[in-house]
């Protein structure tokens, strides 16, 4: 889940990680670091979830801007002021970046790849624009059947040889799907078939399939806008909650990227 930060629909952000922490499901939230720190709300919230074993915690920016605007020397400092105050607050040292706005050029990856960053989540679209989607990794191992998904313990005990192996590589986990795709200035539902139609044919190809969620998807909005409030709206969780018993009935596993990586070959 994109855009989570300080003082900004916290009632709808701590919505949704309460629901998946009474789930037991895996959430992986894209911080803007330098809004972070001092909404207690949100931050006591990611720390819960985080103690749980259940947040992988990413960075979605030091400010929410675009990054292929910045030269590499600015990218390399804004991720690390974002990296470093991560470790600072939460004690985890990020290696997942989501891009504002998906922008990524070559000087991202190699800013990423200075301070240790070693994957990056953008989009489709952004992806065929770098390079006509080459660099999208591919998780051999992992069918739709999950017949060759390794075990928990196995994924464990070889978190840390894969991730000390990175030496040179940033894997790209590009996000397949929206919840809500922002359409002609408003966010537009996405039907949860055609989630779950992705997402078989996402697994089919690359071994994964990412749903991208923001706060604002769970948000009740005012009267005859588009404008979010801070109030959650069951519905949309309801919703949530069918896709999550769906994927599950497709013996799909939910995770976070760091686990998807080890499944290279």
């Amino acid at each position: 889940m994109d855009d989570i930060q300080d003082y900004w629909l916290y009632s709808v952000q701590s919505a949704v990680m309460d629901f998946l922490m009474l789930k037991g499901k895996k959430l992986s939230l894209g911080l803007i670091m330098h809004l972070v720190g001092n909404d207690s709300k949100v931050v006591d919230k990611i720390k819960t979830g985080l103690d749980k074993g259940l947040f992988e915690l990413d960075v979605h920016g030091w400010n929410h801007n675009n990054y292929t605007k910045l030269n590499l020397s600015d990218q390399k400092q804004s991720l690390y002021h974002a990296s470093l105050k991560m470790e600072k607050m939460f004690g985890v040292k990020p290696i997942v970046f989501i891009p504002p706005f998906d922008s990524f050029n070559n000087d991202t990856i190699s800013a990423m790849k200075k301070i240790g960053m070693r994957i990056i989540s953008s989009g489709l679209l952004e992806e065929n624009r770098f390079d006509q989607n080459r660099s999208i990794f591919s998780a051999n191992h992992v069918g739709i059947n999950n017949s060759k998904i390794p075990s928990q313990k196995l994924l464990d005990s070889n978190k840390k040889n894969v991730i000390n192996n990175m030496t040179t590589v940033v894997y790209h986990l590009p996000g397949t799907i929206f919840f809500k795709d922002f359409q002609n200035g408003k966010w537009v539902k996405t039907p949860l078939v055609d989630i779950l139609g992705n997402a078989s044919r996402n697994i089919a190809k690359y071994g994964y399939a990412i749903v991208v969620l923001h706060p604002q998807d769970f948000a009740n909005t005012y009267n005859g806008t588009t404008t979010p409030t801070n109030s959650a709206n069951k519905t949309e969780i309801s919703d949530l909650s069918k896709l999550i018993e769906s994927l599950k009935s497709r013996n799909v596993k939910i995770m976070p990227f760091d686990k998807v990586i080890s499944f290279s070959s």
